[in-house]
């Protein structure tokens, strides 16, 4: 298992320069990345993982122990309504593994039609447009809001506010969605002050933690991955693999571009 490819901003090959802090108490230098579309890859230990022959890839190769982070920090989730912005591939494994986990009710919002019917498959008790989520949830919850909004888009600075207005009052709101601006000038800080939402950033799994539990989960058949990976590519046709999921066509959730 390797660390999810989202947290960079940096093409393929290129070396990681920007994250020099302490996570889970190692300090990085620069994150372990050389290039995710090598032959030959190197990574540090701390960041490798050794899987089982009877463990397919595919079902490995996902960002699972990022999303078990989030549910850790997030806590029981049991008899409470969630809700989940965003179905891309951390958006569905976070709506699967939130039914797991008996939350009451999980409405994912997702402007895609054929991604909110996967999230239907994937375990939510409702899936609707952007436009559809305020009035849902606030049928689905009396007018109180969601006792915990995911926010699993990212890289706008619209969709964190949009978690604000659908949370409940003393509510939880996570912050998942990888970012792409250091200020976010339109944060409404005023809803997340006047509504006491609790925020809480969640990113980069612990690997000796979370990457064992991944791989234990999805050995024992106790989660499922299957479903995120939709495409699988030849290198020959690597191109067409990144059009494929920059223009949302034929269905994509997740291309694989298949090296052997």
């Amino acid at each position: 298992m390797a660390l999810p490819s989202s947290y960079f901003k940096a093409h393929a090959g290129s070396k990681q320069e920007w994250y020099q802090e302490s996570v889970h108490g190692v300090l990085l230098e620069n994150f372990p990345v050389r290039g995710g579309f090598s032959e030959i890859y190197t990574s540090h230990e701390l960041y490798s993982y050794k899987l089982k022959e009877c463990v397919p890839h595919m079902l490995a190769a996902q960002g699972l122990g990022t999303v078990l982070r989030m549910a850790r920090r997030l806590g029981p989730v049991l008899g409470k309504s969630v809700v989940i912005l965003g179905q891309g591939q951390n958006g569905l494994l976070a709506t699967r593994l939130m039914a797991q986990m008996c939350a009451k009710q999980v409405i994912a919002v997702e402007p895609l039609g054929y991604r909110r019917a996967a999230a239907l498959r994937f375990g939510a008790t409702k899936a609707v447009s952007p436009e559809e989520a305020a009035q849902t949830i606030a049928a689905a919850t009396d007018g109180k809001g969601a006792d915990i909004v995911l926010e699993m888009v990212g890289h706008n600075q619209s969709t964190i506010n949009d978690a604000l207005e659908h949370v409940a009052c003393a509510g939880i709101v996570v912050a998942f969605g990888v970012p792409d601006d250091r200020a976010y000038s339109g944060f409404e800080y005023s809803t997340f002050f006047r509504k006491n939402v609790t925020l809480i950033a969640s990113v980069i799994p612990d690997p000796s933690v979370d990457f064992p539990e991944a791989v234990q989960l999805i050995e024992e058949g106790r989660f499922s991955t299957e479903g995120v990976f939709t495409h699988v590519l030849p290198l020959a046709q690597v191109q067409q693999a990144f059009q494929l999921a920059s223009d949302y066509a034929d269905g994509v959730v997740k291309v694989v571009v298949d090296f052997s």
